[in-house]
Parts: C-alpha cells; structure tokens; sequence
C-alpha cells in the first residue's frame, strides 16, 4: 500500500501508506462542479461554465488515469492519449464560448496534460502525504483554482467587480496566488528561507502581488475594504466579535495541548470540529459573502503558517512543531501537516464551489442544505461518531477501527441537527428533501466508516453530490 512506485524515469512516488488508493475519489470533484452546474445552469457564471468546460477535460483525464493504473500499476499514461480531449475541449472553447484560439488551447492544455503533470509533482514532491485519490481531488483543485483565478482576473480589468461577492471572489484569488507564487519561490529559492531575506521578500510579495493589483481591480485598498466589511454595520460587528471568541478557543485549545506536550486524542481534535459548526452555521445563515471571504483568507493563513513550519524560520519553527507533534494524527505520516487545510477546506468546499452560494439577503438561502455539506458530514457526524465510539463503541466494523456505535451516532447527530434547522423554519420539511437528506446522511455515514481516505476531504464531496 504504502511502497514506492516509478512513475516515469525521473520520479519516485511513496502514497500514504496503511491506506488503499482510493482512486474513486478521483471521481468526486469533477461530478460535484458538473452536477452544480446541471442542477443550477441559471444561476452559474460565464466563468463558472468555462470552469465546467475545463472540469470535463480533468475528469477525462482522470479516468483514463484510472484505468491505466486500474489495469497496469502504472501511474504513467501515454500522451497520445490526451490528445482527442484536447482537440474536443479546444473546439468547445472557440466555437460555442468564442473565445480566442490561444486561449482554448491554453485551457485544453491545463485540463488534460497540465493537470496531468500536477498530479505527478504533488505525488512526488510530498511522499507519504496522499494516496493516489486524495493527490487527483488535491491536484484537480488546485488546477481549477489556477483557471479561474486567471481567466476572473483577466475579465476584472475589463469590467471591474461591483458586488460584494464579486469584489470578494478576486480578492481571494489574487490573495491564494500571491501566497502560492511565494511559496513556490521558496521552494526554488532556498536562500530566501533566511530570515534576513523571508521578511523583506514577503513583504515585496504582498505589496507588488496583491496590494497593488488589487486596488487597480477593486479601485479600492483591499486592506481598507476588508476591514469596512466587517465594520459596516452592528451584525457585521457582532459576527467578527463572535468568530475572534471561538478563533480564541481554538488557540487556548491548541495552546493548552502543547503546554501539557500530551498528543491529542481523536475526541481532543473534534474540538475544532466543533468550533467549525459554531462558527459556519452562523456565517451561513447571516453573513454568507463574509464567510466565504474569511475562509479564503484562514486558507491563504494556514498555507502560509506550514510554510513557515517547513522552511524551519527560528522565530516560530518551535511552537509549530510542537504544535504539529501533539495533533498529528494516524493520516499526518508525510512531512506535511494537512489536518487542518483539510477541516477548513472541508467546511469551506461547497462554499467554493456553489455557483450562487449567497443570496440577495446575504445567507445561503435556498442552497442551505448543500452548503452544509461539510458542516453535517465532518463538524456534526464525524465529531459524534469519533466521541461516541471512544465512548461506548464496542462492535467494530469488519476491516475497520471504526465502530458501529460510533456509526450510529453519526447518523442520529446529523438527524437531530436537520430536524433543528426543520424546528427553526431554515430548511423545509417536504418528504423529498426528507428523503435526499436521510440518504446522503447514511450513505456518508457508512462512507466514513469504511474508508480509508481523509474524512475531512472527501465525506464533504460525498455528501454534496447527493445533496446539491
């Protein structure tokens, strides 16, 4: 499971071992864009559905992935075969979207051969850190986050954005760019790790990567509107106050559990499972565009503090691999800490990728259940199913640690959260939405049993796709 595997002459890859491929979970991100895209077509972007385009392209050459390793344990695929989808994408570009030929070839190129090459430097680059499923959702993510982000920003000089999602979708690309570009420049860079250069080089890249174009795109300093935002009226007010409230008992958590320098227990690290649904429900239901914002922002954060950790910058390097030492879990093997990109990413997931996430009165509206996805599946199932287990679990399920208990309690806390929302008139009680719901509960629920990928990543995308 975990041994190492050529992938071409050059690379080596070792998956995370004590765990099987998991090559379906290949198949979960490109179905839930697409299937968002079918189910809500009035309501998707021009960029949405050029996205979509480049999703189809990806989901192509995944499953031609699929196959060949399904059949061979080879991860490396023939080029030539890439070659029909690209023609076939190029031609759906220029001919029913109109765009030029230079860019329907661009993006038929990300799509098949540039994902494609992704996913080999994020299997080679982070040994031990993914199966070969987790690394597919990783690297079709990350390749959809690429496309969008620059085909948005190209659009935003010629039509700059007006709308509070608008204005807060750029910000988050040129942010999330600005932070990988300077990672990736650390990476070729070694000497820029230094801290007489990491300070000087952040604050150049900051300044001249995301300050600056963004007030030329949003005609506003991105700092001064952040912070208007979240100032602009009392519930904006009341809303930060309470998120910096449950953002401090997570720092007093993770504080409490280094001092003690006791690794935490599954039931210690559902804390922050549990300080997601206090923090998301409510961002969700009141402040929808500000949510996703803040997420962006935390993801943008939490890249930049495993930076920091990896690179070893004395100031901090301590406290974070102490802190990555306690928390670290069964999944955390590679030099990677992914836990917690994972929760927030998780949660955050339907949010992104949602064609109108945010209604006219700023909340999740109609969209409410999918948008709970991650909610439900890892902040309410999977905390009761780890709390219950340890509690009282008994009966294990057959190939797993996991227990029946644990199951059940899965599926009962998600019920009783429904029927709460049911009980405070956010989500009707129509017998289909009854039925949609009971079974995406259950079959997350066993999913979560069962697998052995990261629950934080793909029990969201499970759960969206039934209920979207």
């Amino acid at each position: 499971m975990g041994k190492t595997r050529k992938i071409s002459n050059n690379h080596l890859i070792q998956p995370r071992p004590y765990a099987n491929p998991g090559l379906w979970v290949g198949f979960l991100l490109p179905l839930c864009i697409l299937v968002s895209l079918i189910k809500h077509s009035v309501e998707a972007s021009k960029l949405y559905q050029l996205t979509a385009l480049l999703t189809l392209g990806i989901l192509y050459t995944t499953t031609v992935f699929i196959i060949r390793y399904s059949s061979t344990q080879c991860t490396v695929i023939p080029k030539r075969s890439l070659f029909l989808p690209f023609i076939v994408i190029t031609a759906l570009y220029h001919l029913h979207f109109d765009k030029g030929l230079a860019f329907s070839c661009f993006a038929s190129l990300l799509s098949t051969l540039g994902f494609y090459k992704l996913y080999l430097f994020v299997l080679s680059g982070f040994p031990q850190c993914f199966t070969l499923g987790e690394a597919l959702a990783c690297a079709q993510g990350f390749t959809i986050f690429i496309f969008s982000s620059i085909v948005n920003i190209m659009e935003s000089f010629k039509k700059p954005p007006k709308t509070t999602s608008q204005m807060s979708t750029i910000t988050l690309q040129v942010g999330l760019l600005t932070v990988t570009s300077f990672v990736y420049m650390l990476y070729k860079h070694p000497s820029l790790r230094s801290p007489k250069l990491f300070y000087p080089s952040l604050f150049l890249a900051l300044t001249f990567l995301m300050v600056i174009p963004l007030q030329i795109l949003i005609l506003k300093n991105p700092l001064v509107w952040i912070f208007e935002l979240f100032t602009r009226d009392t519930m904006q007010i009341k809303i930060f106050l309470y998120w910096s409230l449950c953002i401090s008992a997570a720092v007093y958590t993770l504080i409490k559990q280094i001092s003690g320098a006791q690794k935490a227990s599954s039931v210690v690290r559902k804390t922050f499972h549990i300080l997601a649904v206090l923090i998301y429900v409510p961002g969700l239901l009141a402040e929808c565009s500000i949510l996703y914002l803040a997420s962006g922002v935390v993801l943008g954060l939490f890249i930049g503090i495993e930076t920091t950790r990896l690179i070893r910058l004395p100031q901090v390097v301590t406290f974070l691999e102490d802190g990555f030492s306690v928390f670290r879990d069964e999944k955390d093997i590679g030099s990677v800490a992914l836990t917690p990109m994972y929760l927030l990413a998780g949660v955050s997931f339907p949010i992104w990728i949602h064609p109108s996430p945010c209604d006219m009165t700023n909340s999740a509206g109609f969209n409410l259940l999918p948008l709970l996805s991650g909610i439900l599946s890892i902040g309410v199932g999977d905390s009761a199913a780890s709390y219950l287990g340890a509690w009282i679990g008994k009966h294990k399920w057959k190939g797993s640690f996991k227990t029946i208990e644990g199951t059940m309690g899965c599926v009962l806390s998600q019920v009783l959260f429904i029927y709460l929302l049911m009980h405070l008139g956010y989500v009707d009680m129509h017998l289909n939405t009854l039925i949609k719901v009971g079974l995406a509960i259950t079959v997350t629920s066993v999913v979560e049993a069962k697998t052995t990928q990261v629950d934080n990543l793909v029990l969201p995308m499970v759960m969206y796709l039934m209920l979207v």
